[in-house]
């Protein structure tokens, strides 16, 4: 699977454009609407975004961003989530980036490494790079009755990239609602270096059943040391037909 099939250049242009001006491919943002949430403003007022977001439904247009984000030092605001309806399918995904991860020992500069990556729209996004640990462990989660589509068929995958060879192997997890596990295990071995691809945790279907908080992980508890591993982000996603 190839994290920059065409579904996912759409993406990038939503997450890192400047206006999203290039999401549709046609230069223009009149069928956008986007809404910014600065998570790092306490008198926020989320109720205003909610009408913001019930007027741009209104409106017709085809596709809605909206952006949850957090002021940091390394850049003026740093993306948390996003949630974005794709116009190639009309339906509804969800983004968690790095800094929104559960990444064990991130805040130690011995095992992560936190650096700025600056995008073709020139926009910068933070990402986690593994400098050194044992224990890896990268987990999320999100509510797919608030953000996903009904009876859609979704897939979640971290998208990353190695800058250095290692062999270790992965265990992927998706813990439904129900409480229901899929598992499933992949190698980093002759994976590409220095190009970003997509690790696939699994799939599942937008059903009633699956209403409520998922959770995922990436992980390999074992004693051998790893290094190299570069986390961008988790997205949640429609599943291609084969």
């Amino acid at each position: 699977m190839d994290a920059r099939r065409d579904f996912d250049h759409d993406f990038e242009d939503a997450t890192i454009g400047e206006d999203i001006e290039d999401l549709d491919g046609t230069g223009g943002g009149d069928d956008v609407a986007m809404i910014n949430v600065d998570c790092g403003n306490n008198d926020d007022n989320f109720g205003d975004n909610d009408v913001l977001l019930m007027s741009a439904l209104a409106s017709g247009r085809d596709i809605i961003v909206i952006n949850y984000c957090y002021p940091c030092l390394c850049c003026h605001y740093c993306l948390l989530q996003k949630y974005f309806v794709d116009k190639k399918s009309n339906k509804n995904c969800f983004v968690l980036f790095a800094r929104e991860l559960n990444i064990c020992w991130n805040d130690n500069p011995q095992y992560w490494r936190w650096t700025t990556l600056k995008e073709t729209s020139g926009e910068e996004i933070e990402v986690a790079e593994l400098l050194q640990v044992c224990w890896l462990d990268v987990r999320g989660q999100f509510n797919g009755a608030v953000d996903l589509s009904p009876g859609i068929a979704y897939e979640i995958v971290f998208v990353v990239r190695m800058i250095k060879c290692q062999d270790f192997s992965l265990k992927l997890t998706i813990i439904l609602p129900n409480s229901k596990k899929l598992t499933r295990n992949e190698s980093l071995n002759e994976k590409p270096l220095g190009s970003w691809f997509d690790i696939q945790l699994g799939e599942f279907k937008m059903s009633p059943e699956n209403v409520g908080t998922m959770e995922f992980s990436l992980e390999d508890h074992t004693e051998l040391w790893k290094s190299g591993l570069i986390v961008k982000y988790a997205i949640i996603r429609p599943k291609e037909p084969e």
